[in-house]
């Protein structure tokens, strides 16, 4: 049996590398024990990543219902809604490009881009989809969020080009999302026959220095209660139950 001699020394090169990618590429990969599950992240500015999911689930880290504990005087203190903090969710994910010996780098740019953003410009915001333990859907559209931050993990492997750069083929991270709530303005309507009021409640005794810092967060105007409740004569004692007018 003949063994073909090349006819040069280029192209026993050539031949050589080409050897030495077929090695690479029928080399075991390293073990991947996950379901093959995708998440996609889109972009408002064109952007859009596929990404494996992760070995851990994605979680909720905060946000929600806000509460607030009000001190009741010889009673049990009641709680008063004050709102919702936007989520957070962490999500886990696996960028591979071992089945097809494909380069990553591309990817972790273009989740490095949706991260950043040029000075004076707010980053772009993100619609996900895939498996997460919150609805993607609002009334008015997709839920939108904004990274915060990703920690690139170290489940890491390296490749290189023909001419030796390297390349990562494989590199797990955690994504830190915001949920991305807008500014809005907020309209007061101010009427003058329907007055504010503050009520003393029983057995306690105020200052309309007190209740001008409970009010406005300033005591200089108690003297404007004052003068809306001319029965008061004390401003240094008012004991409840009583009901002062607020200007």
């Amino acid at each position: 049996m003949t063994q073909k001699v090349p006819t040069s020394i280029g192209s026993w090169v050539t031949q050589q590398k080409k050897k030495k990618v077929v090695q690479r590429r029928s080399a075991k990969p390293p073990p991947l024990t996950m379901p093959r599950h995708y998440y996609g992240f889109t972009a408002d500015n064109g952007l859009f990543v596929q990404a494996l999911r992760g070995f851990d689930p994605p979680t909720l880290s905060s946000g929600g219902a806000r509460w607030s504990v009000i001190d009741a005087p010889r009673r049990v203190s009641f709680v008063q809604w004050q709102g919702r903090d936007p989520f957070q969710l962490d999500v886990p994910i696996l960028l591979d490009g071992w089945i097809n010996y494909d380069s990553i780098e591309s990817e972790c740019r273009k989740l490095t881009q949706m991260q950043l953003c040029p000075e004076f410009d707010e980053p772009p915001k993100i619609i996900i989809s895939g498996a997460l333990p919150i609805s993607g859907d609002l009334p008015s559209g997709d839920r939108r969020w904004v990274i915060q931050s990703i920690d690139w993990g170290t489940n890491v492997y390296w490749a290189k080009t023909d001419s030796g750069r390297p390349f990562r083929l494989r590199q797990d991270a955690v994504i830190h999302f915001l949920e991305y709530n807008p500014e809005r303005r907020v309209h007061v309507l101010a009427t003058n026959t329907l007055p504010n009021t503050y009520k003393v409640l029983k057995g306690r005794t105020v200052t309309l220095k007190q209740v001008a810092k409970e009010v406005w967060g300033s005591s200089r105007r108690w003297k404007d209660i004052k003068k809306v409740n001319p029965s008061i004569r004390d401003p240094n004692h008012i004991k409840g139950p009583k009901t002062l007018r607020i200007p």
